[in-house]
């Protein structure tokens, strides 16, 4: 089903290399500053590791600014000679850990600086190895604060006729409307908020807020068939964390979509959409939240739309099995790190 590997679609990775026991590699983004904000994953196999040291390179045209965020099990090395540091003591089998996230400034040197940096992670035992990712590649963009698009019966469609995932706009943001979920011509249109923590639920412990979003669907329509949507975060996250889900119609006024109780260590997440009898469930990608609607009374029309997760030790996460199975149950978590398919 397309709508299950929107993320695949869209998440634009950059392929890492790999030994077999552990992969590595690199995101990037623009902030709302200008600065660039670089985070580096890794994965390991089917063997636990010991003693690892995580490094990226500063790309040409940037300064080192600060370490931004990083795994409780993480200790932030410093940065020398423009290659950024941190050191791990144990990372278990099938395990992915990261993001290791610092800011670098962009000092106008260059016309543009890549979305990918030159990542590595050595490990000392069970055997020395050092992995390397790819050379850094492609270019960051800033992405528009607003869109919208336009589709009828036939569902989103890319640029050679086929129902697929699409942009919408230069905002970042995937849609992916199956043929036959509406009968009508519809145009749902976006803007991204800057994140209002006062506006947003209060949760315990407290949550880091990924990004925040209005979202209208014009003329109002209910979608016959489930919809997709990946929202681009303020940083990147880790993939495959779970989430719960709030409503609100207001943007302000929030309801737990269960009232079942939740435990500390999950992560929360706000999705909001006019109407009653919506159903969405949402997981946590590289630098996305996807998240998967069912609407029985207007997905959008008026909607408000947060994400975020619970600040704790939320950035190791077990992703065998179909813990991802948004991105198609792959194989291994190394596979799903290197953007094998």
């Amino acid at each position: 089903m397309k709508q299950l590997v929107l993320a695949l679609c869209t998440l634009q990775m950059a392929f890492g290399q790999t030994d077999g026991r552990v992969a590595v590699r690199s995101t990037g983004q623009f902030d709302p500053e200008g600065n660039a904000l670089y985070s580096v994953y890794v994965a390991s196999g089917q063997e636990d590791l010991e003693e690892l040291t995580i490094s990226a390179a500063l790309p040409a045209g940037t300064r080192y600014l600060e370490s931004v965020h990083k795994p409780q099990s993480g200790v932030y090395d410093g940065v020398k000679d423009n290659i950024v540091s941190w050191r791990v003591s144990r990372l278990e089998r099938d395990t992915l850990l990261g993001p290791f996230v610092f800011r670098a400034k962009v000092d106008g040197t260059t016309a543009e600086v890549p979305e990918t940096v030159q990542a590595a992670v050595a490990y000392q035992r069970p055997t020395a190895a050092l992995v390397e990712s790819e050379a850094p590649s492609g270019r960051l963009t800033v992405l528009a604060e607003t869109g919208s698009i336009t589709f009828d019966a036939r569902g989103t469609l890319d640029a050679s006729g086929a129902n697929a995932p699409v942009f919408v706009g230069g905002t970042g943001v995937a849609l992916f409307v199956p043929e036959g979920a509406v009968t009508q011509r519809v145009t749902v249109s976006l803007r991204r908020l800057p994140v209002d923590e006062s506006k947003l639920p209060k949760t315990q412990p407290a949550t880091w807020w990924c990004s925040q979003y209005v979202i209208t669907t014009e003329p109002r329509v209910s979608f016959a068939k489930e919809v997709a949507i990946a929202l681009p975060s303020r940083r990147a996250l880790t993939p495959g964390l779970p989430v719960s889900v709030f409503l609100s119609d207001d943007g302000s006024n929030w309801n737990p979509a269960s009232p079942e109780a939740k435990t500390a260590t999950e992560r929360g997440i706000g999705f909001g959409a006019a109407g009653q009898n919506v159903s969405v469930t949402c997981i946590t990608q590289f630098g996305f939240t996807t998240c998967r609607v069912v609407s029985g009374g207007g997905f959008g029309f008026g909607g408000f739309g947060a994400f975020g997760y619970v600040e704790q030790d939320n950035i190791v996460s077990k992703l065998t099995g179909n813990a991802l199975n948004t991105l198609g149950q792959p194989p291994s978590i190394i596979a799903i790190l290197i953007g094998r398919k």
